[in-house]
């Protein structure tokens, strides 16, 4: 049997957790959290001119959910997921059976601003500034369920990818804080990136698309949330 290294964990994305997502966004928009005040931001029509003491509510948190999956508001969205058929489960976020708990949180909020989602003696959840990709790194044999069928990640054979859109300053970030630079910087015709390792020897690839890329992107994006 295959060992697996990695935990993946997965939510079927019904229109009853599109549900509870936006309430619990909404919670966290008005405890004032980073991650949620940056959905707002991008996915919310308002987002670019939010006043401060703004009273937000759940129709702006469905909103968000609505236009971050592509659709340009939560009625169109609600009736999309009532008539479709049962999807496969969604990927919720990654997990690695890890014992550098300290070093991986100094890693990402650092060089990538994630925030804490938990922060225990046993267990490190961290969100990305967007809040949508999120990371979990785990003790070895503290919690039933990991001790059962996983091993600590090997440090090898997996690789994230980081867009950016300044490949040059984010190295120089990097090298002014004493991280290795393992490949390039190297430019294609798609992009110039470089590599590096998180504390667990996991690959983290820094990319920023070339101008066709990014051009091609934002047109996409534009006529995902038109």
């Amino acid at each position: 049997m295959h060992e697996k290294n990695a935990a993946v964990y997965s939510v079927a994305p019904n229109l009853a957790y599109h549900r509870n997502r936006a309430r619990a966004l909404l919670r966290a928009l008005r405890a004032g959290e980073e991650y949620a005040l940056s959905e707002f931001s991008h996915f919310h029509p308002e987002g670019s001119s939010m006043s401060a003491g703004r009273t937000f509510t759940l129709a702006d948190a469905q909103l968000i959910i609505a236009r971050s999956q592509g659709f340009s508001s939560w009625t169109t969205f609600k009736r999309e997921r009532e008539n479709s058929a049962p999807a496969p489960a969604n990927l919720e976020f990654i997990g690695f059976i890890s014992e550098r708990l300290e070093e991986t949180r100094r890693f990402y909020l650092n060089f990538f601003h994630y925030s804490i989602q938990v922060d225990e003696s046993d267990g490190l959840v961290l969100k990305s500034p967007r809040g949508i990709r999120t990371l979990c790194f785990v003790r070895p044999g503290s919690r039933p369920k990991h001790s059962i069928s996983l091993r600590p990640f090997p440090g090898e054979g997996v690789y994230l990818t980081f867009s950016t859109d300044d490949v040059r300053r984010d190295l120089e970030r990097f090298r002014a804080g004493g991280v290795a630079i393992e490949t390039g910087p190297l430019t294609t015709a798609g992009e110039t990136l470089f590599m590096v390792r998180d504390p667990n020897g996991i690959g983290i690839y820094v990319s920023e698309p070339s101008p066709l890329l990014r051009a091609r992107a934002a047109g996409e994006n534009k006529r995902a949330t038109a």
